[in-house]
């Protein structure tokens, strides 16, 4: 699933370096909470300036949220997901 949503991460990375070069990034952990249905209900990052109105946390926070995984008996999971935002993630 992962590996599918990258590239999309990787896009909101690009946007955010084409309009502010001087945009770091860095090594960020973004926790995407999931539904029994296997839908992520909400995307968080451990870094408040991502959590924001930072346009490249909301495109990736977005996009996160349309990741859609097996469906599941229980409550809801909290799945932390390591991130490098960079030109190369």
């Amino acid at each position: 699933m992962l590996a599918k949503t990258q590239p999309a991460f990787r896009d909101c990375v690009e946007a955010e370096l084409r309009k502010n070069p001087s945009f770091k990034g860095g090594k960020v952990t973004l926790t995407a909470t999931v539904g029994s249905s296997g839908t992520v209900k909400a995307a968080t990052f451990d870094r408040k300036d991502l959590n924001r109105n930072s346009p490249v946390g909301t495109c990736i926070r977005d996009r996160a949220k349309g990741m859609v995984f097996s469906a599941f008996a229980g409550e809801d999971v909290d799945l932390e997901i390591p991130l490098v935002l960079s030109k190369s993630m």
